[in-house]
């Protein structure tokens, strides 16, 4: 695992992380659209890899579908059961094309694909139809890090406590999560929201 750059402020890694919200959002729509629901809105929640670099969805199907959206290249990519099958470089695209892109090439015989809305989303231009665009790799790549540091640090507690949840990226507000059972049926949130107010 690599991890942030200290020498890179968080203040200016917020042009990179809310277009990395709304690529959370097109994952987050996918396993709302094609994976059973479950109550607490898990079914839509991203796993991360150890590097930083990838947010997946939950797999998809028998033959274990998946969505990537890849933070270095700024892509989405199709997988089954983890090997790559059609790619889509979203800079230039609106939503909408990348919703239709969506459409156009997932899994046969699933259902249409529908933007999953939350409240509070965050204002940007890729809510008014803007496009994505290129950016900058160096800090969508520092935000991973800090991801998958803040995975890494709850997977060691999960390591001494049996009562931590699963470490997953959450799409509403963008940060990773889990929670810590305690005593008497309630439970404790820990997380990282790197790159916010």
């Amino acid at each position: 695992m690599s991890l942030p750059d200290v020498a890179l402020s968080p203040r200016t890694l917020t042009p990179a992380r809310l277009q990395l919200h709304y690529g959370a959002r097109l994952l987050a729509s996918v396993a709302h659209s094609l994976l059973k629901h479950e109550e607490d809105d898990s079914h839509t929640n991203l796993g991360i890899d150890a590097s930083g670099i990838r947010f997946s969805t939950h797999p998809i199907g028998a033959d274990q579908h998946g969505l990537v959206l890849n933070l270095a290249a700024l892509a989405l990519r199709w997988t089954v059961a983890g090997v790559p099958r059609a790619t889509k470089l979203l800079a230039g695209s609106t939503m909408e094309q990348a919703y239709r892109w969506l459409n156009e090439t997932r899994p046969s015989g699933t259902s249409e694909i529908h933007e999953r809305t939350f409240p509070d989303f965050p204002e940007h231009q890729l809510g008014r139809g803007g496009p994505f665009v290129a950016g900058d790799e160096v800090r969508r790549v520092q935000l991973g890090r800090y991801f998958a540091l803040g995975q890494a640090m709850m997977d060691r507690l999960a390591e001494r406590d049996a009562g931590v949840s699963s470490r997953r990226v959450w799409p509403h507000h963008f940060d990773i999560g889990a929670l810590i059972a305690i005593s008497g049926g309630t439970s404790i949130g820990i997380g990282l929201s790197p790159g916010d107010h």
